[in-house]
């Protein structure tokens, strides 16, 4: 009878490439979205929450983030948030669309068109 071979997990950065890639491109999301709040590459982007019961009509809107590389483009949330959520940075990043939002407000609505709300929480 043949042994079994150890199962390797792919993940795991010692024992794999691809883990060892994965790994990497962790790192330098984090440093990129450090560099972001150190340089204020931050927008607030105001998005529209529809009500289910009307999906023509919107219910609220609710206060994103955006987070910009050097040059302006804006870095797609799923490129950083799995790295960054469980990381200090996800909270200073809350904190600063908080603080965003405080000294903003969302876009002018129309009663007959929202279901009334004005701003996001």
């Amino acid at each position: 009878m043949m042994a079994r071979r150890p199962r390797i997990d792919p993940l795991n950065p010692e024992a794999s490439p691809l883990g060892t890639a994965i790994e990497v491109n962790d790192r330098q999301v984090l440093t990129m979205v450090e560099s972001a709040l150190r340089e204020r590459r931050l927008a607030l982007a105001w998005q529209p929450v529809v009500m289910a019961r009307d999906p023509g009509r919107i219910g609220f809107y609710e206060g994103l983030m955006r987070v910009m590389d050097p040059s302006g483009r804006v870095i797609p949330a799923r490129a950083f948030m799995p790295s960054i959520k469980s990381h200090a940075l996800g909270r200073e990043i809350d904190s600063s669309r908080r603080a965003f939002i405080a000294r903003s407000s969302p876009p002018r609505h129309d009663p007959e068109r929202t279901g009334g709300a004005t701003s996001c929480a």
